[in-house]
């Protein structure tokens, strides 16, 4: 049911997606294919003073996976999505089935990773998030986009 909910409220959010944000998202797409998430970093020993101090941990993401993120962003791909609540996407494996469904998919990934370190990265390396694209690909990837 809430996957059915969220789904309906992206499909809405999809039908105002201008062909121009259309283009910049799918050349942004185009960027990414192929390309590595990106690597750990961090863990390092920064002061032996007193005691040791080690820099956390992060995950940075590829150049191009990190345009590929400030577009979704800056062209209005996020929407409010309940993606905390939405029991299908737990279950291992999900996919989703359509376009809509590839929008709460990408929202869950981009919006998760702001609390899971190297979550996104997760998601690229499984091809979670090319597998959503493509459905995005099926339904709104302008025929003259080169």
């Amino acid at each position: 049911m809430k996957l059915l909910n969220e789904r309906m409220r992206a499909g809405k959010h999809l039908e105002t997606v201008t062909k121009e944000q259309w283009c910049l998202f799918f050349r942004a797409c185009d960027g990414v294919h192929g390309v590595p998430a990106g690597q750990m970093h961090g863990g390092d020993l920064v002061s032996d003073a007193t005691e040791q101090v080690r820099q956390m941990p992060y995950f940075q993401l590829a150049k191009e996976w990190q345009r590929w993120l400030h577009t979704f962003y800056h062209q209005n791909f996020i929407t409010a999505i309940e993606w905390v609540d939405i029991p299908e996407t737990r279950e291992p494996n999900w996919r989703p089935r359509d376009a809509a469904e590839a929008l709460v998919a990408l929202v869950l990934y981009v919006r998760r990773d702001r609390f899971v370190e190297g979550g996104l990265a997760s998601n690229i390396r499984q091809g979670d998030v090319e597998f959503a694209i493509s459905k995005l690909t099926q339904e709104f990837r302008p025929l003259d986009l080169e």
